[in-house]
């Protein structure tokens, strides 16, 4: 329903662990590269981790040896996390489910992760700006031309994450772009700066919002007014099916886009960089790519996913917070999660001994919270 389309935004009929929680993702890819860089896998990991030897790593081994080893200390506070998804409970002596623990199984489904390459790159906003200035200036300045003929090829209204250091390519040998030729670091450092959402593509708005405005009220007009594109294209075009520039404005007068806007528009559905907009023409077969997008669609997914990731962002903080005032409560208290009855009566607390229930607060709300996140990781082929 309205939430699959919300979550899968690229149109994949699949969702992504990323695109299922984009900030989880992140922080267990910049997990993977720390383990990887300081021990060459996360398996390797395991054995300095379990100090006592008992094959299980529990959640204070596992603080104790990323805090000793250096973790980077901007991302320490993503360990719980960290750990909840890796790990799975085991039964104590009373038969109770609410000891988890990493084993070796669970740990090395890390090293089977591919993880995506641009996850490890921080966004660079300044080579943006650098690269798009460069791009514009083979495409007349116009950024819906550019859209068009070097980033979005194949009219998918995206630029995906694994088809962008390729793209910048063929955007090098095509058009000379010598940013383009930039090493793959910080390829995907642009990249990333244009994926604010860390959900692996960017559309025309993120390339640019003045561009997407003009185009989204020119498709949603023609659209409303023609039936499509098409359409008009043949309602005011002579009889080869071809569009002029003063065809084209006085058709759109009534839409109420400034003439320069509509130029941007007009030169990018006749695809032609030459800037010589009087010769230019509108082809039926050259707007196909906008008759098949659907901008309002668009927009409704999206806000309905961003609706959905803040949600569980701001459950996130919320847990800390109660966690943290728990810990300053009860200090290592164990709380036992219960289904609550009628009577409203709140979950047991138990009590016990400190070197007993270390690392192990709040962990079955955990383990709720992160289910899908450990599902998909294990998941992944041995």
């Amino acid at each position: 329903g309205d939430l699959w389309a919300a979550l899968d935004r690229d149109y994949s009929n699949s969702i992504t662990l990323l695109e299922f929680s984009p900030d989880a993702t992140l922080e267990l890819a910049q997990f993977k590269q720390w383990v990887t860089g300081h021990f060459g896998s996360a398996a390797a990991a395991i054995t300095e981790m379990d100090k006592d030897g008992d094959g299980q790593v529990s959640l204070d081994e596992f603080r104790r040896f990323c805090f000793k080893e250096g973790f980077p200390s901007h991302l320490k506070g993503s360990l719980d996390m960290l750990f909840q998804a890796l790990a799975e409970s085991h039964n104590d002596a009373e038969g109770q489910n609410d000891l988890p623990s990493i084993s070796l199984k669970q740990l090395s489904c890390i090293d089977r992760w591919d993880c995506p390459q641009f996850l490890y790159v921080l966004p660079d906003h300044h080579a943006k700006l650098r690269f798009k200035r460069a791009v514009l200036q083979h495409f007349q300045q116009n950024s819906i031309l550019a859209w068009r003929l070097a980033l979005d090829r194949d009219g998918a209204m995206q630029v995906r994450s694994e088809n962008w250091l390729s793209l910048c390519v063929e955007m090098a040998s095509e058009y000379g772009i010598r940013e383009a030729t930039w090493d793959d670091e910080e390829l995907l450092a642009v990249y990333n700066s244009l994926d604010g959402r860390r959900c692996g593509w960017f559309s025309l708005k993120d390339w640019d919002h003045h561009g997407y405005t003009a185009l989204t009220e020119f498709t949603l007009w023609a659209k409303e007014a023609f039936g499509s594109i098409e359409y008009l294209v043949r309602t005011f075009g002579d009889e080869d099916g071809c569009l002029g520039l003063q065809d084209f404005a006085g058709c759109t007068r009534q839409l109420g886009l400034s003439f320069e806007d509509l130029e941007l528009i007009f030169e990018a559905l006749a695809g032609d960089r030459s800037g010589l907009l009087e010769w230019m023409k509108i082809k039926l077969e050259d707007i196909a790519w906008l008759d098949a997008w659907d901008p309002a669609k668009e927009v409704h997914d999206t806000i309905l996913g961003d609706r959905f990731i803040k949600h569980k962002a701001d459950l996130k903080a919320k847990q800390r917070l109660e966690v943290a005032a728990f810990a300053r409560t009860y200090g290592t208290t164990l709380i036992r999660r219960r289904t609550p009855g009628k009577s409203g009566i709140l979950p047991e607390v138990r009590s016990r001994s400190k070197s007993s229930t270390s690392g192990s607060l709040n962990s079955s709300r955990g383990r709720t919270r992160y289910s899908l996140l450990q599902e998909s990781l294990r998941a992944l082929p041995s």
